[in-house]
């Protein structure tokens, strides 16, 4: 019976190997950005730049996230300002924060619309909130996918093959009994 197990065991550890679960990490990134105003505030939206990536077909986004500094090489500082993603507020900068008074403050913003990614491409836009120059880093888009074909398959499907891998493994381990005795 313990062989039974083991050889069960080993079955659906292989199965599962084998099954092409796999998950992939895809970046893109946009240059340093500067704005240096318009008034009255907040300001017309100014466009940083679009992402641009392709996700797997049959993949799962999984998260993404925007990441870089308030800042950049012109100035290490920003002026306070708003940051949207296809229109989707991400995150901002406000004054006192240190993203207004320290140089090169880094930022990790989460992407919460992961619906909006699946056409390929993030418009990443700011409205400026203050009199002062917007300055961007370079930013980085990162989104984790997962692709699970194994999940593709029915319910309905997937147990009956299941249980028939199940079956087979029995009748191979009474066989080997009634040889033995």
């Amino acid at each position: 019976m313990l062989k039974l197990k083991s050889t069960i065991c080993g079955a659906i550890a292989a199965l599962l190997l084998t099954s092409g679960v796999h998950a992939a990490t895809i970046t893109d990134n946009l240059g340093e950005f500067n704005f240096t105003g318009s008034s009255p505030f907040p300001s017309a939206v100014q466009i940083v730049g679009t992402f641009m990536f392709d996700i797997p077909a049959g993949d799962t986004i999984l998260s993404a996230s925007l990441t870089g500094t308030f800042g950049n090489s012109v100035n290490t500082s920003s002026s306070p300002f708003d940051i949207f993603g296809d229109g989707v507020f991400i995150g901002q900068c406000t004054a006192p924060a240190p993203c207004f008074t320290d140089g090169l403050d880094p930022f990790d913003f989460s992407v919460l619309n992961l619906a909006d990614l699946a056409d390929g491409e993030l418009v990443l836009t700011v409205v400026q909130t203050n009199p002062f120059a917007i300055r961007l880093g370079a930013t980085v888009l990162t989104i984790n996918t997962l692709n699970d074909p194994v999940s593709a398959v029915p319910l309905p499907a997937a147990l009956p093959l299941f249980a028939s891998t199940l079956v087979g493994l029995s009748l191979m381990s009474r066989r080997r009994k009634s040889k033995i005795t």
